[in-house]
């Protein structure tokens, strides 16, 4: 885990409109961010997701 925090300037969790968002503004702005998302595919326009099948997904976001 401390080796991931070195690696980026921002982590954010979530990849819902308001994290993807986030994350794209960070990216732009030239910080190596990380967007944290539980479920396996990031969604931002529908938050309800199924309970079954919860998986991480870590996306590594570039610099736009």
């Amino acid at each position: 885990m401390a080796e991931t925090l070195e690696k980026y300037d921002a982590i954010v969790i979530g990849a819902g409109l308001g994290g993807l968002v986030c994350g794209a503004y960070l990216a732009k702005n030239k910080l190596k961010t990380l967007v944290i998302e539980q479920y396996s595919i990031p969604d931002p326009v529908d938050t309800a997701h199924p309970s079954e099948g919860k998986a991480l997904l870590l996306m590594q976001q570039s610099t736009f």
